[in-house]
């Protein structure tokens, strides 16, 4: 029971960050709604692969694993995430992977990795 609350309230909370967010694009930036969805897809992207960044970091330094190895594993992450369990096309992963690189290795840098 208090697993759900929390849920709950976690799922309240992102929701809450999203129209906040969506509110700033839109009127600080005057962004088209369009791109303000888009940018927000983007950050949402982001995120998860932070989370796996810290995941795979994590095994990283438990198991001596080579920088390489970190990136392979999160793009099987990426490339099942979205192109197997989310059904996008391969150009829409290419995407997500070409503006994850970068974000990637800014993550791996900061958890020292």
């Amino acid at each position: 029971m208090g697993n759900r609350k929390w849920c709950e309230q976690h799922r309240r909370e992102l929701e809450f960050k999203y129209k906040d967010s969506l509110y700033n694009l839109r009127e600080n930036k005057h962004y088209s709604m369009t791109k303000c969805k888009q940018i927000l897809k983007i950050n949402e992207h982001i995120t998860q692969i932070g989370r796996w960044c810290k995941m795979w970091g994590f095994f990283a330094r438990k198991n001596g694993t080579k920088h390489r190895d970190i990136y392979k594993n999160i793009t099987k992450d990426i490339l099942n995430e979205y192109y197997i369990i989310q059904k996008k096309t391969a150009e829409e992963c290419g995407l997500i992977l070409k503006i994850s690189c970068s974000q990637i290795y800014r993550l791996l840098k900061k958890h020292n990795i």
